[in-house]
C-alpha cells in the first residue's frame, strides 16, 4: 500500500477532483481544504500579504492507483503550467 499526498493551489482543485472522479471513482481519499506554507511558487499563508492557500489531498492506495494519481497531477501541470501542484508518495505502514 502507498500513501499518496498531493498539495495544490486552490485554482487547480476542481480540475483535480473532476479527473479523480473520472479516472478513480471508487478511490477513498481525504482532503484538507486549507493549508499554508511556502513552495516553489512562493508563500501561501491565507493572510493580507500572502492571500492564497493550498489544499492537501491524500489517499492510502495501491500502486496502480498511485500511478493514476501521478498521471492526474501531470495532466494538470500541462493544463496549468503556472499553477502549483505537487505529488509525493511513500510506503503506507
Amino acid at each position: 500500500m502507498r500513501r499518496v499526498e498531493i498539495v495544490g493551489n486552490h485554482s487547480v482543485e476542481q480540475d483535480m477532483l473532476d479527473l479523480l472522479q473520472e479516472r478513480l471513482p471508487d478511490l477513498f481519499w481525504t482532503k484538507v481544504p486549507s493549508v499554508q506554507g511556502r513552495g516553489n511558487n512562493g508563500y501561501k499563508l491565507g493572510d493580507g500579504v500572502w492571500p492564497e492557500e493550498n489544499f492537501l489531498f491524500f489517499s492510502i492506495c495501491g500502486e496502480t492507483e498511485e500511478t493514476i494519481l501521478r498521471q492526474i497531477v501531470a495532466d494538470i501541470q500541462l493544463r496549468h503550467p503556472t499553477e502549483g501542484i505537487f505529488v509525493s508518495s511513500s510506503e503506507a505502514r
